[in-house]
């Protein structure tokens, strides 16, 4: 997933979301160019349970153990937006 420092040739690759459960997790990033062109999120909540690709944020572990069960990790490269 990762490129080495002086590769021109391609971009970066990072971690987003490629789907959810609707019914108990919210999108909090409708409006970034990723969720509007490919429908993936870099930010969404579960209950009290704060998700982005590179920081969680949760009250306990086992929020956070739950918050992870209904989420779909994806790599994404932002140079094919």
């Amino acid at each position: 997933m990762t490129v080495k420092d002086g590769d021109w040739v391609i971009d970066n690759t990072d971690l987003a979301f490629a789907c959810w459960d609707e019914n108990s997790v919210e999108n909090m990033d409708n409006s970034s160019d990723m969720m509007q062109c490919f429908g993936i999120s870099t930010h969404l909540r579960w209950g009290d349970v704060d998700l982005r690709p590179t920081e969680f944020r949760a009250n306990s572990l086992e929020d956070l153990k739950g918050a992870l069960k209904h989420v779909v990790f994806c790599a994404v490269c932002y140079g094919d937006i």
